[in-house]
């Protein structure tokens, strides 16, 4: 079993998008940074599989991906009040992920290179998140602390 933390999987999510957004040919299993999990990285070729299966033990369909998963707060934003997380969060009809490998499939270079540059911009702005502690809540900077007190 990998053991990886939350900051390590945002990590290796951002930088799996970034080689994709370069590499707009090349699929999820091809990414060369799958080579440190010593061939635990199996199909999905999912981080946050990775990181679900070690924190949370997972059940083996999978359900525990959807309440444990690092990237949630991003694929929220896509989810219409229609539609249900069922195999993992990534995988809603309109998530950028879904939309990835569909225009991937039907050969849309600049489109692919797009949503591969979303879902890496979203994994970044979550593991700035996760580093400063807000949780998608901006922590007021130490500029305007020194404003209101009068300094």
């Amino acid at each position: 079993m990998v053991k990886i933390s939350k900051e390590e999987t945002l990590r290796v999510v951002a930088a799996m998008w970034r080689w994709l957004e370069k590499h707009p040919t090349k699929g999820k299993w091809q990414w060369p940074g799958w080579k440190q999990f010593n061939g635990e990285a199996y199909p999905p070729y999912c981080a946050c599989g990775l990181y679900v299966d070690y924190r949370h033990k997972k059940n083996e369909d999978g359900a525990d991906c959807i309440p444990h998963c690092p990237m949630l707060p991003f694929w929220e934003k896509y989810k219409s009040d229609e539609e249900e997380f069922e195999d993992g969060p990534c995988t809603i009809l309109t998530s950028p992920f879904t939309t990835w490998r569909s225009v991937k499939k039907a050969g849309k270079r600049k489109l692919t290179v797009y949503y591969a540059g979303l879902i890496k911009r979203g994994a970044e702005k979550l593991l700035r998140e996760h580093l400063n502690g807000t949780n998608g809540v901006r922590k007021n900077s130490r500029r305007k602390k020194k404003l209101s007190s009068g300094r």
